[in-house]
């Protein structure tokens, strides 16, 4: 496969080998198996494929020949982004010939690869108004699938686009941009749904994710970065006041997905106020947090809106785990696995750590039970069954069952 991808996305396409048609190609429903695939011949989202490994497989572009790229066409984007206020920081997508790429005012252009003219042009005409932000207008990028190119906005609308025409088939007021929320992240298509994430740390907004179907628009569920009352993590927080309610915990940044888990990991942003905390006391979870898994599956909760906390799977009970027949543990490993990964929140003797793990001296929990809460996660906990064997859960389940849990 020639590497016109790679210097596509490079440089909004230096070089065109690819076909063009008059009209952009619609995408089709993209399976979580073809988001999964290194691209080779497309760069359907954000991140190359699902896990955002932002990788090319393509070889054709070297260390040795890379000195004698030259540009083919330029665009100068119908001078949209171009204000002291406007940053560009989208990756293009590409499929079929086209590049999108849309700029810090929202606008979005379809390209064709072979000439750099416009397919088409869509004007999210934003009215400054309505735009509550603290750091400049700026897009980070468009989501794909199913036919339709989708964009957040920054007076937090969602907009599902015709990949063909650039013609709006639905829009939706996600959020309220008066409240300080807006949409700077790219939206991420997966299995019929629309996810995203909502910026404004420093706007008094409580963070969140939310899903949406892909056809529709109608809301599916949403994820609080922020716990509330009764939820693993709330009394991080102060509770005399309702400094959770407006704490941050922004999400600007694009999701990765473990297809085979059912789990979304993405980061999160700063506290607020961000820069005088003295009425928000505590640990303050899940503000800053770079690795907040497990984190929401993509079963429907079955109600809009609902809160998913971190482990939950609705509807789904845990893998249950059986010890290995015959196989005889290393406790020694057990112990260092446990201190290296289990101590920071259950505490070196199991009494609970700085991290408010729940303590685990004196619990009555069988070999099973302790591995497959160690394969599954429970609430807060991640699970670990990508992380360790099955004789790794064995042992640290040994550990803790023989050492951590007697009085």
């Amino acid at each position: 496969m020639p590497n016109r991808l790679a210097l596509a996305l490079a440089g909004f396409g230096l070089i065109g080998l690819f076909s063009s048609a008059a009209l952009a190609q619609s995408s089709p429903a993209f399976t979580p198996q073809q988001l999964l695939q290194a691209p080779d011949s497309s760069w359907p989202t954000n991140g190359g494929n699902l896990y955002n490994h932002r990788y090319s497989p393509l070889t054709q572009i070297n260390r040795d020949n890379v000195a004698s790229l030259k540009a083919e066409w330029r665009v100068h984007m119908n001078g949209s982004g171009g204000g002291p206020n406007h940053s560009g920081q989208a990756q293009p997508l590409f499929y079929d010939g086209t590049l999108y790429v849309p700029t810090g005012e929202d606008d979005v252009f379809a390209i064709d690869i072979e000439t750099g003219q416009f397919k088409w042009v869509y004007q999210a005409e934003l009215d400054p108004g309505r735009v509550n932000v603290c750091c400049g207008w700026v897009n980070r990028g468009v989501g794909m699938g199913d036919g339709q190119i989708y964009v957040g906005l920054l007076d937090a609308r969602l907009v599902a686009l015709d990949q063909e025409t650039g013609k709006v088939n639905w829009e939706i007021q996600a959020e309220d941009s008066a409240k300080g929320y807006s949409i700077t992240a790219a939206p991420l298509y997966y299995d019929g749904k629309v996810i995203v994430g909502f910026a404004g740390g420093e706007q008094a907004i409580r963070g969140r994710l939310k899903a949406y179907d892909a056809k529709t628009g109608e809301l599916l569920w949403t994820f609080y970065t922020i716990p509330g009352p009764g939820e693993p993590g709330h009394d991080t927080w102060p509770q005399d006041n309702d400094a959770w309610e407006v704490g941050g915990a922004p999400i600007w940044q694009t999701p990765a997905v473990d297809p085979e888990l059912g789990l979304l990991y993405f980061s999160t942003g700063n506290a607020g106020p961000d820069l005088n905390g003295s009425n928000r006391a505590g640990d303050n979870l899940f503000t800053v947090s770079g690795d907040v898994d497990p984190l929401p599956p993509f079963a429907d909760t079955g109600s809009a809106g609902n809160s998913l906390r971190p482990g939950t799977i609705p509807g789904a009970a845990p893998t249950e785990v059986e010890p290995l027949a015959g196989y005889t543990a290393n406790v020694a490993q057990g112990q260092e696995i446990y201190r290296t990964v289990c101590a920071t929140c259950h505490g070196d003797t199991g009494i609970g750590g700085h991290q408010g793990g729940v303590p685990l001296k004196g619990k009555d929990l069988t070999l099973a039970h302790i591995m497959t809460m160690v394969s599954n996660g429970k609430n807060t906990m991640p699970a670990f069954a990508a992380a360790y064997s099955k004789e790794q859960m064995q042992d640290v389940a040994t550990y803790v069952r023989d050492s951590i849990l007697p009085e």
